[in-house]
């Protein structure tokens, strides 16, 4: 909806009354859910337009009279303004402004495009009415198979209308429940939907039917049994049969279809803020099924066995357990960054319950990073990162050393490496730290320790503290002791990759990284003092993705190089232009259609939270575009249901572009830069579309940190959101490259290109960023060959 450069989206109350009935009271205004916060009213670029800046959504309903204490007032010339919340005043004035830029219009002052309009006016009209999770491949979109407005449905898009347990896919439904109380979720599936039917097809070869079709896969060489997504509704194909073995493929194919909506709803039951809304009466969950030829829908209904659901209730794994797939290391890096910064701000979690610690025990282990540390009962681990059990694999000795040979210890971060799929090894110290402060006076003293055990701790510093004597050596204890720490890390650090192959193999791949930081006693907070310096030189190898990421980002300009990929960008461009500019326009909603037999040649991933169909910007054709959407616009983590939708859809289809579309003002990219400020952590599932998110961000706010061109607070806010934005786009289409193999084979060898577009949500302009600069890397070329 309508977005502002901050990120915030203003909407009206879930309720029939709009806000700006002069009779509506503040308390009701916040009680709906939007509270009044301190406002600023800017003109805007349209004619006649304002836009709206500050004010936040109430995160909890209140009772009138706390929510008319709380709700300030906004002076704007009106004798009687503070008598009304702000949110009423504003609503008033936006109104009021609609209705004369309406006059505008009518005068034929400048040239109205209803369909642009549609962004910026939208946070006019009532709050969505409905979430849909339907298939990537439907033709239509939702706003015109039911008829709605624009803004009133709120759609999640991936193949096979399916989802995982706390994925993505559950994620993005939590976002849009959490920002405005909908009454329900509707799963819509589909006759003649690709992805089903394959699993029909799988399911009927391995009963013994001999009247089977022909795979449809465009990659000849792949089977449908071998792609992740088939095999997550191969058990509602598997019940279809078993329930009608005789049955014809088509008959199958539906009857599939149907037990895959009811198997999706029994997913949406596994998280726990879905659960309570239907228990508590707030959300009901509906099943649905669409006959493309027809347009017919048939509701049906709740899930026959709700109340069984109901009564299990969602289960304990709540936690990272073995079950969860492993996290890429700069999504673990930045998960302990942020997890500190609650900790400093005093909002972290609670260790310890006995469901995490029931979860755990049955359900394994996969720690998100390694993490050495000292041995100091000052500096606890998991509590300074904030982290729950199961998410880290904690070694701790005294002053956080590692010997100089091979050991036990070394070995261990080894076991979590290579048996647990850790991705990340993190080496902290801390200030006052006793071990280094006593190798610090030994070797000033050149006395021996009083045992030898001791001897050995002081000995595995005693580099580090020679060092620091060395280039501070007049310096009070207290500094040399600090530079002693922060080379000791990096002294850790040099011995892991020196010591261990399969460290330096893993830094090498840039699948496995190392980084260090000193932790503040005092204050609480981490110094993060990178990776080695030498690291390169140690593990023998170019680190091209570190070295991105540690340089600013700048805009590479890597514009399509087949000719395939420049005819659909240009086409995508064209129509974005004809959307804009309000042009004849020749797309869906001119041809409605959601039968169409073309086979799309783009794959695109956009975000759930745009209520203008994605179709409608690029002014596209029925079937020449498959969209995906949820929250963040992320691809989710290797064998989860939405990465698993984009791989099939390449096998499938063969298509010569997938475009990765941000857009200005993404609600999850302003939610993620409230984590990088130390937000309180959000639902297991909201999670996992947020730490996706969170490596762009982190490197957005580092990057303004170290240089801005803004001159003002907002400015440089605005910069952030939209570097944030750029990079996550990136980030999707690196994370897919890399875990991949179907996309990066299909990248490499089969003609698919990946680029990166924003979307400026303010004028529906979509700037294209292009290729990955990266992208030579990624799939393994010589760029100088190039």
């Amino acid at each position: 909806g309508f977005a502002t450069p901050f990120g915030q989206e203003p909407r009206a109350p879930a309720q029939a009354v709009p806000l700006w009935q002069p009779n509506v009271p503040a308390a009701a205004a916040v009680e709906r859910g939007y509270s009044g916060g301190p406002a600023t009213i800017a003109a805007g670029a349209c004619v006649g337009a304002f836009v709206l800046r500050g004010g936040k959504r109430a995160s909890k309903r209140k009772s009138q009279a706390a929510a008319a204490k709380a709700a300030p007032a906004v002076v704007v010339g009106l004798q009687e303004a503070n008598r009304h919340s702000s949110s009423e005043v504003l609503w008033q004035l936006a109104k009021g402004n609609s209705a004369f830029c309406e006059q505008l219009r009518k005068a034929g002052s400048y040239k109205a495009n209803t369909k642009v309009d549609n962004f910026a006016e939208s946070f006019l009209k009532p709050p969505p009415k409905a979430i849909i999770l339907s298939c990537s491949k439907f033709d239509a979109p939702m706003s015109a198979l039911f008829g709605a407005q624009p803004g009133e449905l709120c759609t999640v898009r991936v193949l096979g209308n399916t989802c995982g347990n706390a994925d993505g896919v559950v994620g993005s439904i939590e976002y849009e429940l959490s920002a405005v109380q909908l009454p329900v979720v509707i799963v819509l599936g589909n006759s003649r939907n690709e992805a089903v039917d394959a699993a029909v097809r799988v399911a009927m070869r391995s009963a013994g039917r001999t009247d089977v079709p022909p795979c449809k896969l465009a990659f000849n060489d792949y089977k449908g049994e071998d792609l992740i997504l088939v095999k997550k509704l191969l058990p509602a194909a598997h019940d279809a049969l078993s329930s009608m073995p005789k049955a014809s493929y088509e008959v199958l194919c539906d009857l599939a279809g149907k037990l895959n909506v009811w198997s999706t709803v029994e997913n949406l039951f596994q998280s726990r803020k879905i659960y309570d809304d239907v228990a508590a009466g707030r959300l009901t969950v509906h099943g649905a099924y669409c006959d493309v030829k027809t347009g017919k829908v048939q509701f049906l209904g709740e899930h026959p066995a709700q109340q069984d659901l109901l009564e299990q209730g969602p289960p304990l794994d709540v936690v990272r357990t073995a079950s969860d797939p492993p996290v890429p290391p700069h999504e673990a890096l930045c998960s302990l960054a942020v997890g500190n910064r609650r900790y400093t701000k005093g909002v972290g979690g609670e260790l310890g319950q006995s469901y995490v610690l029931k979860a755990l025990a049955g359900g394994g282990q996969l720690p998100a990073a390694v993490v050495l540390g000292c041995a100091d009962s000052r500096a606890p681990v998991e509590i300074y990162f904030d982290q729950q059990p199961g998410d880290l694999f904690v070694l701790r000795t005294a002053g956080n050393t590692i010997e100089s040979g091979y050991g036990g210890l070394l070995g261990s971060a080894e076991y979590a490496v290579a048996v647990l799929k850790t991705k990340l090894i993190v080496v902290t110290g801390h200030t006052l730290c006793g071990a280094v402060t006593a190798a610090i006076k030994a070797v000033k003293s050149k006395e021996g320790m009083p045992t030898e055990n001791l001897g050995a701790v002081v000995d595995n510093i005693r580099v580090a503290a020679e060092m620091a004597l060395k280039t501070l050596p007049d310096a009070p204890l207290e500094q040399q002791v600090k530079m002693a720490t922060t080379l000791n890390v990096f002294e850790c650090m040099q011995k892991i990759m020196r010591h261990s192959k399969i460290m330096r193999d893993g830094i090498a791949s840039e699948e496995l990284v190392l980084v260090g930081a000193v932790y503040n006693i005092e204050e609480g907070s981490l110094e993060w003092v990178g990776p080695h310096p030498e690291q390169e030189s140690i593990v023998g190898a170019t680190l091209h993705i570190q070295r991105w990421r540690e340089a600013p980002y700048m805009r590479k300009a890597m514009p399509p190089s087949t000719p395939e990929a420049r005819d659909i960008m240009h086409r995508l461009q064209e129509g974005n232009t004809r959307f804009v500019e309000k042009s004849e326009l020749h797309g869906v909603h001119e041809n409605p259609s959601i039968a169409h037999e073309d086979e799309p040649d783009t794959i695109m991933i956009g975000s759930s939270n745009l209520r203008v169909p994605y179709e409608d910007v690029f002014d596209s054709k029925p079937g020449q575009v498959l969209v995906q959407q949820c929250m963040g616009n992320i691809a989710g983590h290797a064998g989860g249901a939405m990465f698993a939708s984009v791989e099939f859809a390449v096998a499938r289809f063969a298509p010569k572009v997938l475009i990765v579309v941000g857009h200005t003002g993404d609600e999850v990219v302003s939610a993620a830069l409230q984590q990088v400020k130390g937000a309180k952590l959000p639902s297991k599932s909201m999670r996992h579309v947020l730490d996706q998110v969170l490596p762009s961000c982190m490197k957005a706010v580092t990057d303004a940190s170290r240089a801005s061109a803004a001159e003002t607070t907002g400015g440089r806010q605005l910069q952030v959101e939209y570097t944030a934005t750029e990079l996550n786009a990136l980030y999707t289409i690196k994370q897919l490259l890399i875990h991949s193999p179907i996309i990066r084979d299909a990248a490499k060898n089969r003609g698919l290109e990946l680029h990166a577009a924003i979307l400026d949500s303010s004028t529906g302009k979509v700037d294209f960023v292009g290729q990955h600069p990266l992208v030579e890397q990624l799939l393994g070329r010589d760029p100088a060959s190039k």
